[in-house]
Protein backbone atom coordinates (compact mmCIF):
# COMPACT_ATOMS: atom_id res chain seq x y z
CA UNK A 1 0.00 0.00 0.00
CA UNK A 2 1.55 2.96 -1.29
CA UNK A 3 1.20 6.75 0.44
CA UNK A 4 -2.28 7.31 -2.45
CA UNK A 5 -3.75 3.87 -1.42
CA UNK A 6 -3.18 4.70 2.34
CA UNK A 7 -4.88 7.68 2.01
CA UNK A 8 -7.91 6.37 0.38
CA UNK A 9 -8.17 3.91 2.79
CA UNK A 10 -8.23 6.15 5.57
CA UNK A 11 -11.14 8.12 3.39
CA UNK A 12 -13.02 5.12 3.32
CA UNK A 13 -12.74 4.07 6.76
CA UNK A 14 -13.34 7.18 8.34
CA UNK A 15 -16.77 7.14 7.19
CA UNK A 16 -17.00 6.43 3.43
CA UNK A 17 -19.01 3.31 4.37
CA UNK A 18 -22.05 1.98 5.08
CA UNK A 19 -21.19 -0.55 7.32
CA UNK A 20 -20.56 1.89 10.19
CA UNK A 21 -22.40 0.42 13.62
CA UNK A 22 -25.00 1.92 14.72
CA UNK A 23 -23.77 0.89 18.18
CA UNK A 24 -22.50 3.37 20.70
CA UNK A 25 -19.71 1.82 21.99
CA UNK A 26 -18.55 0.95 25.62
CA UNK A 27 -14.91 2.78 26.59
CA UNK A 28 -13.12 0.64 28.42
CA UNK A 29 -9.36 0.72 29.96
CA UNK A 30 -6.97 -1.75 31.40
CA UNK A 31 -3.29 -1.85 32.81
CA UNK A 32 -0.55 -3.75 30.82
CA UNK A 33 -0.07 -5.96 33.47
CA UNK A 34 2.06 -8.68 31.02
CA UNK A 35 3.97 -5.95 28.98
CA UNK A 36 5.18 -4.71 32.52
CA UNK A 37 6.50 -8.20 33.45
CA UNK A 38 8.16 -8.73 30.41
CA UNK A 39 9.58 -5.73 29.90
CA UNK A 40 9.81 -3.57 32.87
CA UNK A 41 6.80 -1.08 34.61
CA UNK A 42 7.32 1.46 31.52
CA UNK A 43 5.66 -0.79 29.25
CA UNK A 44 2.87 -1.35 31.94
CA UNK A 45 0.89 1.45 30.26
CA UNK A 46 -2.79 2.08 30.16
CA UNK A 47 -4.99 0.65 27.54
CA UNK A 48 -8.26 1.86 25.62
CA UNK A 49 -10.70 0.06 24.02
CA UNK A 50 -14.07 -0.23 23.38
CA UNK A 51 -16.56 -2.79 23.56
CA UNK A 52 -19.59 -3.11 21.41
CA UNK A 53 -22.51 -4.76 22.78
CA UNK A 54 -25.64 -7.15 21.36
CA UNK A 55 -29.01 -5.98 22.42
CA UNK A 56 -29.72 -9.59 23.57
CA UNK A 57 -27.31 -11.46 26.17
CA UNK A 58 -24.20 -13.15 24.33
CA UNK A 59 -21.36 -14.84 24.93
CA UNK A 60 -19.57 -14.94 21.36
CA UNK A 61 -17.04 -12.71 21.35
CA UNK A 62 -14.95 -10.77 18.28
CA UNK A 63 -11.75 -9.59 19.11
CA UNK A 64 -10.40 -6.95 16.26
CA UNK A 65 -7.13 -5.94 15.61
CA UNK A 66 -6.01 -2.91 13.69
CA UNK A 67 -3.37 -2.23 11.32
CA UNK A 68 -0.78 0.46 12.00
CA UNK A 69 -2.20 4.22 12.09
CA UNK A 70 -5.15 3.16 12.30
CA UNK A 71 -7.30 1.96 15.86
CA UNK A 72 -9.86 -0.06 16.99
CA UNK A 73 -13.02 2.14 15.93
CA UNK A 74 -11.76 2.54 12.85
CA UNK A 75 -11.56 -0.84 11.87
CA UNK A 76 -14.61 -1.69 13.46
CA UNK A 77 -16.30 0.86 11.26
CA UNK A 78 -14.54 -1.72 8.29
CA UNK A 79 -15.34 -5.20 9.75
CA UNK A 80 -17.24 -5.05 12.47
CA UNK A 81 -20.62 -5.41 10.61
CA UNK A 82 -19.40 -9.01 9.56
CA UNK A 83 -19.31 -10.15 13.55
CA UNK A 84 -21.97 -8.03 14.47
CA UNK A 85 -24.60 -9.50 12.74
CA UNK A 86 -23.80 -12.86 13.08
CA UNK A 87 -24.39 -12.14 17.39
CA UNK A 88 -20.91 -11.51 18.14
CA UNK A 89 -19.94 -8.79 20.87
CA UNK A 90 -17.11 -6.79 19.69
CA UNK A 91 -13.97 -5.89 21.36
CA UNK A 92 -11.87 -3.51 19.43
CA UNK A 93 -8.67 -2.62 21.49
CA UNK A 94 -6.39 0.58 20.52
CA UNK A 95 -3.13 -1.33 20.23
CA UNK A 96 -0.44 0.52 22.28
CA UNK A 97 0.38 3.81 20.81
CA UNK A 98 -2.38 4.51 18.55
CA UNK A 99 -5.87 5.70 19.31
CA UNK A 100 -5.93 6.67 22.90
CA UNK A 101 -3.80 3.88 24.01
CA UNK A 102 -0.51 4.87 25.95
CA UNK A 103 2.78 3.77 24.37
CA UNK A 104 4.72 2.92 21.63
CA UNK A 105 4.03 0.45 19.05
CA UNK A 106 6.21 -2.55 19.24
CA UNK A 107 5.27 -4.51 15.95
CA UNK A 108 3.36 -7.10 16.95
CA UNK A 109 4.92 -9.01 20.48
CA UNK A 110 4.18 -6.62 23.12
CA UNK A 111 0.98 -6.52 21.35
CA UNK A 112 0.16 -9.88 21.61
CA UNK A 113 1.15 -9.68 25.36
CA UNK A 114 -1.86 -6.87 25.46
CA UNK A 115 -4.72 -8.72 23.53
CA UNK A 116 -4.05 -11.61 26.33
CA UNK A 117 -4.54 -9.43 29.15
CA UNK A 118 -8.05 -7.89 27.34
CA UNK A 119 -8.36 -12.13 27.00
CA UNK A 120 -8.42 -12.37 30.50
CA UNK A 121 -10.31 -9.15 31.53
CA UNK A 122 -12.80 -9.92 29.06
CA UNK A 123 -13.22 -13.44 31.55
CA UNK A 124 -13.31 -11.48 34.38
CA UNK A 125 -16.15 -8.77 33.40
CA UNK A 126 -18.42 -10.69 30.68
CA UNK A 127 -19.47 -13.96 30.13
CA UNK A 128 -17.46 -15.24 27.47
CA UNK A 129 -18.36 -18.62 25.59
CA UNK A 130 -16.13 -18.29 22.55
CA UNK A 131 -13.66 -16.09 20.74
CA UNK A 132 -12.84 -15.09 17.16
CA UNK A 133 -9.48 -13.09 17.17
CA UNK A 134 -9.30 -11.32 13.83
CA UNK A 135 -6.03 -9.09 13.09
CA UNK A 136 -4.95 -6.79 9.74
CA UNK A 137 -1.41 -6.22 9.25
CA UNK A 138 0.30 -5.19 12.75
CA UNK A 139 -2.84 -6.92 14.41
CA UNK A 140 -2.36 -9.79 12.37
CA UNK A 141 1.20 -9.88 13.42
CA UNK A 142 0.03 -9.99 17.21
CA UNK A 143 -2.06 -12.97 16.61
CA UNK A 144 0.76 -14.99 14.94
CA UNK A 145 2.39 -14.27 18.03
CA UNK A 146 -0.77 -14.73 20.21
CA UNK A 147 -1.16 -18.17 18.83
CA UNK A 148 1.28 -20.09 20.91
CA UNK A 149 1.73 -17.96 23.59
CA UNK A 150 1.30 -20.07 26.94
CA UNK A 151 4.67 -22.04 25.20
CA UNK A 152 6.34 -19.76 23.38
CA UNK A 153 6.59 -17.49 26.71
CA UNK A 154 7.13 -20.61 28.86
CA UNK A 155 10.28 -21.55 26.57
CA UNK A 156 11.79 -17.94 26.22
CA UNK A 157 14.35 -16.25 28.51
CA UNK A 158 12.51 -14.08 30.05
CA UNK A 159 10.10 -15.67 32.66
CA UNK A 160 6.54 -14.05 33.39
CA UNK A 161 4.87 -16.98 34.88
CA UNK A 162 2.24 -19.52 33.32
CA UNK A 163 0.20 -18.39 31.08
CA UNK A 164 -3.24 -20.51 29.83
CA UNK A 165 -3.43 -21.68 26.21
CA UNK A 166 -6.11 -19.80 24.00
CA UNK A 167 -8.25 -22.76 24.42
CA UNK A 168 -8.82 -22.10 27.45
CA UNK A 169 -9.66 -18.79 27.06
CA UNK A 170 -12.26 -19.98 24.82
CA UNK A 171 -10.60 -18.98 21.77
CA UNK A 172 -11.87 -20.98 18.79
CA UNK A 173 -10.12 -19.38 15.99
CA UNK A 174 -7.91 -17.06 14.79
CA UNK A 175 -7.93 -15.05 11.61
CA UNK A 176 -4.61 -13.06 9.95
CA UNK A 177 -4.66 -10.58 7.28
CA UNK A 178 -1.67 -9.18 5.31
CA UNK A 179 0.08 -10.29 8.64
CA UNK A 180 3.93 -10.56 8.90
CA UNK A 181 5.73 -13.21 11.01
CA UNK A 182 9.24 -11.45 11.68
CA UNK A 183 10.09 -8.15 12.96
CA UNK A 184 13.31 -8.04 10.78
CA UNK A 185 11.33 -7.26 7.85
CA UNK A 186 10.81 -4.09 8.67
CA UNK A 187 14.32 -2.60 10.02
CA UNK A 188 17.59 -3.93 11.55
CA UNK A 189 18.14 -5.63 15.19
CA UNK A 190 20.09 -2.07 16.47
CA UNK A 191 16.95 -0.21 15.43
CA UNK A 192 14.58 -2.48 17.29
CA UNK A 193 16.34 -2.94 20.54
CA UNK A 194 17.15 0.80 20.87
CA UNK A 195 13.84 2.24 20.40
CA UNK A 196 11.96 1.53 23.05
CA UNK A 197 9.53 -1.62 22.28
CA UNK A 198 10.51 -3.81 25.17
CA UNK A 199 13.34 -5.84 23.38
CA UNK A 200 17.17 -6.17 24.27
CA UNK A 201 20.11 -7.37 22.66
CA UNK A 202 19.68 -10.38 25.03
CA UNK A 203 16.74 -11.51 23.84
CA UNK A 204 15.73 -9.92 20.79
CA UNK A 205 16.46 -12.83 18.14
CA UNK A 206 14.02 -15.16 20.12
CA UNK A 207 11.40 -12.72 20.81
CA UNK A 208 11.46 -10.85 17.25
CA UNK A 209 9.87 -13.76 15.06
CA UNK A 210 6.62 -15.64 15.79
CA UNK A 211 7.46 -19.03 13.93
CA UNK A 212 7.84 -20.49 17.29
CA UNK A 213 4.70 -18.85 19.26
CA UNK A 214 2.92 -20.65 15.77
CA UNK A 215 4.75 -23.72 15.76
CA UNK A 216 2.70 -24.29 19.08
CA UNK A 217 -0.49 -22.93 18.29
CA UNK A 218 -4.07 -24.69 19.09
CA UNK A 219 -5.92 -23.03 17.93
CA UNK A 220 -7.58 -23.25 14.43
CA UNK A 221 -6.53 -20.63 11.91
CA UNK A 222 -7.53 -18.34 8.67
CA UNK A 223 -4.61 -17.39 6.66
CA UNK A 224 -5.55 -13.99 4.24
CA UNK A 225 -3.09 -12.41 1.78
CA UNK A 226 -3.36 -10.63 -0.72
CA UNK A 227 -1.23 -12.00 -4.04
CA UNK A 228 0.11 -7.94 -4.79
CA UNK A 229 1.06 -7.56 -1.36
CA UNK A 230 4.62 -5.81 -1.68
CA UNK A 231 4.53 -4.32 1.05
CA UNK A 232 4.43 -7.44 3.50
CA UNK A 233 5.38 -10.31 1.24
CA UNK A 234 2.90 -13.39 0.54
CA UNK A 235 6.13 -15.28 1.67
CA UNK A 236 4.63 -14.70 5.18
CA UNK A 237 1.32 -16.43 4.09
CA UNK A 238 3.50 -19.35 3.24
CA UNK A 239 5.78 -19.16 6.87
CA UNK A 240 2.86 -19.03 8.62
CA UNK A 241 1.93 -22.28 6.81
CA UNK A 242 4.76 -24.12 7.23
CA UNK A 243 4.57 -23.36 10.97
CA UNK A 244 1.39 -24.58 12.22
CA UNK A 245 0.32 -27.27 13.17
CA UNK A 246 -3.59 -26.87 13.54
CA UNK A 247 -6.53 -27.03 10.63
CA UNK A 248 -6.24 -23.93 9.04
CA UNK A 249 -8.33 -22.30 5.42
CA UNK A 250 -5.68 -19.97 3.23
CA UNK A 251 -7.31 -17.32 1.08
CA UNK A 252 -4.77 -16.09 -1.48
CA UNK A 253 -6.43 -13.40 -3.36
CA UNK A 254 -5.82 -12.43 -6.99
CA UNK A 255 -4.71 -8.90 -7.69
CA UNK A 256 -4.72 -7.30 -4.68
CA UNK A 257 -2.58 -5.90 -2.12
CA UNK A 258 -1.75 -4.71 1.67
CA UNK A 259 -5.48 -4.48 3.72
CA UNK A 260 -7.24 -4.68 0.49
CA UNK A 261 -10.40 -4.87 3.09
CA UNK A 262 -9.76 -0.98 4.01
CA UNK A 263 -10.14 0.43 0.21
CA UNK A 264 -13.82 -1.32 -0.06
CA UNK A 265 -12.60 -3.80 -2.24
CA UNK A 266 -13.89 -7.13 -2.43
CA UNK A 267 -16.18 -6.42 0.82
CA UNK A 268 -18.79 -8.79 0.22
CA UNK A 269 -16.58 -11.75 -0.44
CA UNK A 270 -14.52 -10.98 2.51
CA UNK A 271 -17.27 -10.89 4.57
CA UNK A 272 -18.40 -14.55 2.94
CA UNK A 273 -15.00 -16.27 3.45
CA UNK A 274 -15.07 -15.25 6.98
CA UNK A 275 -18.71 -16.52 7.46
CA UNK A 276 -17.07 -19.61 5.67
CA UNK A 277 -14.67 -20.28 8.40
CA UNK A 278 -16.83 -19.36 11.13
CA UNK A 279 -19.43 -22.47 9.93
CA UNK A 280 -16.41 -24.40 9.57
CA UNK A 281 -15.72 -23.86 13.60
CA UNK A 282 -19.41 -24.48 14.21
CA UNK A 283 -19.19 -21.10 15.91
CA UNK A 284 -21.72 -19.36 13.56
Amino acid sequence: MNREEFARAMKYVKGKTDKVLSVTPQEVRIRAELAGKFAGERYGIWLFGRIYKQKEPSGKWAVILHPNQLDGGIITNNIGYIYYELGYNILAPDLRGFGKSRGRVAMGFLESLDVYDWLKQLHADYEVGQVIVHGLSLGGAAVNYLSGLDMFMENGPVKVGKLQALPELHVTGLIVDSSYVGMKQFACKSFFTWSGIGLTNDHFDYYSDASESLRHAKTPMMIIHGKKDYFVKMKNADRIEECVNVDFRRWNVEGEGHVFVLLGRKTEEYRDRIREFLECLGTE
